[in-house]
This record gives structure tokens, C-alpha cells and sequence, in this order.
């Protein structure tokens, strides 16, 4: 294989490049992927007008993408659990264990592998994880939908964080990506009256498309929007997300 690849990369605010990158040596632990499909998010868009995310300025360039589908191409040192040919997703956040954040359990935040420092994304055609954070797809799954594993998980975390019962009424902010996640994730959990509420018309549109959902394209006055919601389902919700 060549020892480089193809990649998006992210230079500065509002500047990606489609360019060469290395493809370096399995390391013990990792597989190396050939990847199919990369979803775009908000993340990525951000990152790209911007040059940086919250407080983590880009400080050198960096290969976007972090919602991924691959088939395996190659095992490293000490992977016995997977086998070429496996059509798998890419966990985003591989942990260090050693952090403080690790350590407490929080290795999501962990604070020495992010993406863009420690760690790069995925929109190349070729790329090394480590198979620890690589999740064997079920068969029935396109690699299309691999890629919105995801955000999907998102929005069942989300959905769990809030507790939703069954029969709950459930307001949901944003129907975005992941405010779509949070819609389908709500209804598995039992919520019956659900109202979505987005400062976008096409967005609302789309969502009502998916299922059975009530809509409100937001006001700029705040005070307004409260009263449309509480209207929308007849009473204050019992749970906003």
C-alpha cells in the first residue's frame, strides 16, 4: 500500500485542503481501515469557518470527519477480535485511561487525545484507529447508516439523560441532525406528544417528514416561543431537550 493517502485538510478558518497525508504503521492494538462514508457536523462546519472549536484553536493542520463507516484492510500487532473484510464504525473519542478525566470515568472529555490534537478525523480514504474504539456493524445495516451511528447515539444519550417516561409530552430545540436523532430516540422511549421547535422552515419541514411530530419555526422573542410551545402541547412540557 501507498504510504500516503487522500484527506481533507483543515489549514485555517475557512480553509480545507484535499491533499496528500501519510498513512503510518499499524501501531500494536490498532487496525487500518479503508473508509465509505463520513458524515459532515456541526463540528466539522465549525471548525472549518472557524479555525478552532471552543477553546481548542486549530494549532497545526488537521484531517476532518469524525462520524464514520470503514472496512478493515489490515490488523496490527495484537488485534485478534477483528478479521479483513469486517464492515465496522469508528468510535470518535479513543481515550487515554490515564487522565484525570479518564480516570473518573469521563473519558469522553478526555483531556490527552482530542481530535485535532493528539488525534485526527477521517475524511480520507485510508486510516488507522485503534481497534479498541472500532464497533463490528450488524449486517443489516448499510455503510450509509454505519456513518449515522454516531449521531444517533447522541440522541439516545440525550434522550436517557432526560428521562423521558411513556406518555411523557417532550419538546425538543433544533431539528438538525441530531435534533432528528433526539425525535426517533424520544418516540422508542415512549414520548406521544413531541413538539420541535427550529429557527429554520426547511429543517421543521424535514423533521415532519420523518415521523408524526408537531412543529414551530421560533420567534426571536423568546417570550413568544414559550407561549407557542406551551400552546403546541396544550399545557407546560414535561421534558425539553
Amino acid at each position: 500500500m501507498d504510504r500516503t493517502t487522500i484527506a481533507a485538510v483543515l489549514h485555517g478558518p475557512s480553509d480545507v485542503k484535499i491533499e496528500s497525508w501519510p498513512v503510518e504503521e499499524l501501531k500494536h492494538g490498532e487496525v487500518q481501515v479503508k473508509v465509505h462514508f463520513v458524515g459532515v457536523c456541526g463540528t466539522d462546519i465549525h471548525y472549518w469557518k472557524s479555525g478552532a472549536l471552543f477553546d481548542q484553536p486549530l494549532s497545526h493542520p488537521m484531517v476532518l470527519g469524525h462520524e464514520t463507516s470503514a472496512i478493515i484492510t489490515k490488523l496490527g500487532p495484537g488485534v485478534d477480535n477483528f478479521k479483513i473484510g469486517d464492515r465496522v464504525h469508528l468510535h470518535p473519542a479513543p481515550a487515554c485511561h490515564v487522565c484525570e478525566c479518564c480516570i473518573e470515568g469521563n473519558e469522553h472529555n478526555c483531556q490527552v487525545i482530542k481530535l485535532g490534537k493528539a488525534f485526527h478525523g477521517s475524511i480520507r480514504r485510508v486510516c488507522n484507529h485503534p481497534a479498541e474504539y472500532t464497533i463490528r456493524m450488524p449486517e443489516n445495516l448499510t455503510m450509509e447508516e454505519g456513518a449515522l451511528i454516531e449521531p444517533w447515539t447522541v440522541g439516545v444519550y440525550a434522550v436517557e439523560r432526560s428521562r423521558i417516561t411513556v406518555g411523557q409530552k417532550c419538546v425538543i430545540i433544533g431539528a438538525g441532525a441530531v435534533g432528528v436523532m433526539v425525535f426517533l430516540a424520544a418516540r422508542l422511549a415512549g414520548a406521544v406528544d413531541i413538539c420541535v421547535v427550529d429557527i429554520s422552515k426547511p429543517k421543521l419541514e424535514l423533521i415532519s417528514k420523518v415521523g408524526d411530530c408537531k412543529t414551530i419555526l421560533a420567534s426571536r422573542d423568546c417570550k413568544e416561543t414559550a407561549r407557542s410551545i406551551e400552546e403546541c402541547l396544550g399545557g407546560k412540557t414535561g421534558c425539553s431537550i
